[in-house]
């Protein structure tokens, strides 16, 4: 299954690819999606949610409670 889709993207350009983040995702999903995607070449992420402002480059910005 997953040969099938590396075959399937390896082939794409990374503006052919892109990724949609729901408004109730949590954060370690949409940034592994990012992730994937810069891997993938790609910055086409669009989010449902007009509230998100998080700057996630660091893990640490968007754990709550991190010092417990």
């Amino acid at each position: 299954m997953f040969e099938t889709i590396v075959d399937r993207v390896s082939v794409l350009k990374g503006s052919q690819i892109g990724g949609i983040i729901g408004e109730f995702t949590e954060i370690e999903s949409m940034v592994a999606l990012r992730d994937l995607l810069h891997r993938l070449d790609s910055e086409n992420i669009h989010v449902k949610s007009k509230s998100l402002k998080l700057d996630c480059d660091l893990r640490s910005n968007y754990l709550m409670n991190s010092r417990i």
